[in-house]
């Protein structure tokens, strides 16, 4: 019943197949799919779709297996980033998901959040070497908690998801000006949720020790993936989301 495309081992590995995961379910939901071109028929497309789905949420932490190298993700810095790159993925197929698969999910969302909440302290700095420039990955985690907020509104820590999910993002994108700027977003003064300046003011970004232009594109994917997932539900974002984008 579950299948993994590439190594199949923990991180990296978990990441390569969620992101192969939503490739094969966004291909499977495509109207224009053709399957003389690609030599596979769409129901072949999509039982991958489901299968290294269903392996990525077995194998976390709350499933019931186990990755190819006998161990079980989840619970790092790093590992909310699959899960946003796969999401797009998860609502083309939605309709293909069974109720297990919805509980499966639900368990391993609101488990990364409950993680990020309890035991992740947020850092930024302007310096990759002194390893606390963090801005790709403040988006990213905080992405995760307003998605899980979002998506499971009964959840008993929801408003702890949202404040921890939009001081991620004020830390994402930030710049040393931004821990005098009193502009109220999202009900408080950016300088109240302001960590550290993971920009310089001119937006230069020095990660891994250099100006590093893929981790600031990195920066604008993952706010855009959490963009199109309000957009589609009719839901209005936080404006932290948005800030310093547009600059």
């Amino acid at each position: 019943d579950l299948m993994c495309y590439g190594t199949g081992y923990n991180n990296w590995g978990v990441q390569t197949n969620q992101k192969a995961c939503a490739t094969f379910a966004v291909l499977a939901a495509d109207p224009d799919f053709d399957e003389k071109q690609a030599g596979v028929p769409r129901e072949r497309v999509l039982e991958y779709a489901l299968k290294t789905l269903r392996f990525s949420l077995e194998s976390h932490l709350e499933g019931s297996y186990r990755c190819t190298d006998d161990t079980k993700w989840g619970h790092t810095w790093v590992s909310a980033l699959g899960i946003e790159r796969m999401m797009h993925g998860v609502e083309a197929i939605e309709e293909h998901l069974t109720p297990k698969d919805y509980e499966l999910l639900r368990k391993v969302l609101i488990s990364e959040s409950d993680w990020l909440l309890d035991h992740y302290e947020i850092v930024a700095g302007l310096l990759h070497s002194e390893r606390n420039n963090k801005p790709e990955s403040n988006i990213w985690n905080g992405a995760i908690m307003l998605r899980t907020a979002a998506m499971y509104p009964d959840a008993p820590r929801v408003k702890e998801y949202v404040e921890k999910g939009i001081r991620f993002l004020i830390n994402g994108i930030s710049l040393p000006e931004d821990e005098f700027s009193q502009e109220i977003v999202d009900g408080k003064p950016v300088a109240e949720r302001f960590v550290g300046p993971n920009f310089f003011s001119s937006y230069a970004l020095n990660h891994h020790s250099y100006l590093n232009v893929g981790y600031m594109v990195t920066c604008l994917s993952n706010i855009a993936m959490l963009h199109f997932f309000y957009k589609k539900r009719g839901l209005t974002p936080p404006q932290a989301l948005y800030r310093h984008v547009r600059e």
